[in-house]
């Protein structure tokens, strides 16, 4: 009489693991691009989110309202990567002053993601006047300062848009403001 085990031969659990470490191999990559896509993305949307809270409030206190680059969240000192911070700016100056308000600060960005504005450098610092932005221009969104994946946000004088990748090379365009796409990323 024979016996019957139950279970696998090792032949069986060689080619399971083999399998199971192919499927990984290609899967993984596509996962942590997922999640640099994702980073980005939402790391635009809460610009977005930024500026528009500073559209309204510059609307419903009738003051100016800024919203610059600050890394530590008292003062528009530092790049976009490192923080932002809203403030009521009554002279207009883009400076934060001992009598205007500090209305809201937000985090900087994660390790290795950057944001970088040529409109909005120096000094880094946005306005808006009864929800009117003071200038126009385009921030970028990236991962490790490669424009290949990038995010935009379009800062126009009545409008905040999500920018496009039209020509879907993986660079977004600088949308209505010229048909260019971004030539760079860096903190």
């Amino acid at each position: 009489m024979k016996i019957k085990h139950a279970g696998f031969t090792l032949t069986e659990l060689i080619i399971v693991v083999a399998t199971v470490s192919i499927i990984s191999f290609f899967s993984v990559p596509n996962f942590t691009e997922m999640v640099i896509d994702r980073k980005i993305a939402a790391s635009a949307d809460v610009f977005i989110s930024a500026t528009n809270y500073v559209q309204v409030e510059s609307l419903s206190r009738s003051f100016p309202i800024s919203l610059c680059a600050s890394k530590d969240g008292t003062d528009c000192i530092g790049n976009w990567s490192e923080g932002w911070l809203a403030f009521v700016d009554k002279d207009n100056d883009g400076i934060v002053d001992s009598d205007e308000d500090r209305l809201r600060t937000w985090d900087p960005l994660p390790s290795r993601y950057a944001m970088d504005s040529n409109e909005f450098s120096s000094p880094n610092v946005m306005t808006f006047v009864r929800s009117v932005a003071s200038s126009s221009g385009v921030f970028a969104f990236c991962y490790d300062s490669s424009i290949q994946g990038a995010s935009t946000v379009i800062i126009g004088k009545y409008s905040i848009q999500l920018g496009k990748d039209s020509d879907e090379d993986g660079v977004p365009e600088m949308g209505d403001l010229t048909s260019q796409e971004i030539t760079s990323c860096k903190p």
